[in-house]
C-alpha cells in the first residue's frame, strides 16, 4: 500500500470522548480521543493525502475533528453521482413498463383472484412503515435536525423494526398477487420497489 495516500473513506462511527490528563502541578488538561475507525474502499473518490490526517503513518487513528471532515467526504462523494445513472434511469423506466403492462392497479382494485385478506394485512403493514418513515424523515430529520448516520442512536431499535415491517407488507403483498400473477409476482413488485426507490432518490 502507498504510504503517501489512500483511496479509502470511513465507514462506521464511534462515540466522540475526550482524555482527561493530570499534571504533577494538579492542573488537568483535555484532548481529543483517537478514533479507530474502518475504512471502506471507494474506487470512485479521489485520493485522500496523508496529510489531510496530520501526516501521521498511521491513517485509521483520527481525531473528532478530522472524523467529521471524512464523513462530509463521504456525503459528498455519495451525492455527487445523483439518481441519473443508467441503473436509476433503467429501473424507472422498467417500473413504469411493467406497471402499464399489468395493469397493476387495476388488477388490485377489480380482480377477483386477488386475495382480499393477504390484501388487508399488506395494507396494515404498509401504513405501519409510512408511519415509521414518517417519524424517521419528517420528525428526526426535518423537525430534531437529526442525521441519517445517528437515527440508530436514537432510537435503536428503529431500523429493525421498519425492515421487519416492510419485510412482512411485502410478503402479504406477494401472497395477495400471487393467485393473478403467479410466479411474476415477486418480479413484478421488486421491479416497482426499485423503480419507487430511485424516483425518491431525485428529491432531496
Amino acid at each position: 500500500m502507498d504510504s503517501t495516500e489512500f483511496d479509502h473513506v470511513p465507514l462506521l462511527e464511534q462515540d466522540s470522548e475526550e482524555i482527561i490528563t493530570k499534571a504533577s502541578d494538579g492542573s488537568t488538561s483535555s484532548h481529543p480521543r483517537k478514533r479507530s475507525v474502518r475504512f471502506q474502499n471507494n474506487p470512485d473518490s479521489e485520493p485522500i493525502s496523508m496529510a489531510a490526517l496530520g501526516g501521521r503513518k498511521d491513517p485509521f487513528d483520527i481525531t473528532d475533528d478530522e472524523f467529521e471532515k471524512l464523513t462530509l467526504y463521504r456525503s459528498q462523494i455519495s451525492s455527487s453521482s445523483g439518481p441519473f445513472t443508467f441503473g436509476g434511469v433503467f429501473w424507472m423506466v422498467t417500473s413504469i413498463a411493467v406497471l402499464y403492462y399489468t395493469q397493476l392497479p387495476v388488477v388490485i382494485k377489480a380482480d377477483e383472484r386477488v386475495d382480499w385478506f393477504w390484501l388487508t394485512l399488506s395494507g396494515v403493514m404498509l401504513a405501519v412503515c409510512l408511519l415509521q418513515a414518517a417519524y424517521f424523515i419528517v420528525y428526526l430529520s426535518w423537525f430534531k435536525k437529526v442525521s441519517s448516520d445517528h437515527w440508530e442512536k436514537v432510537f435503536p431499535p428503529g431500523i429493525p423494526i421498519a425492515t421487519a415491517t416492510f419485510l412482512l407488507f411485502s410478503l402479504f403483498l406477494n401472497m395477495a398477487l400471487w393467485p393473478v400473477f403467479k410466479f411474476f409476482t415477486p418480479l413484478i413488485l421488486l421491479s416497482q420497489f426499485l423503480g419507487a426507490i430511485t424516483f425518491l432518490a431525485i428529491f432531496p
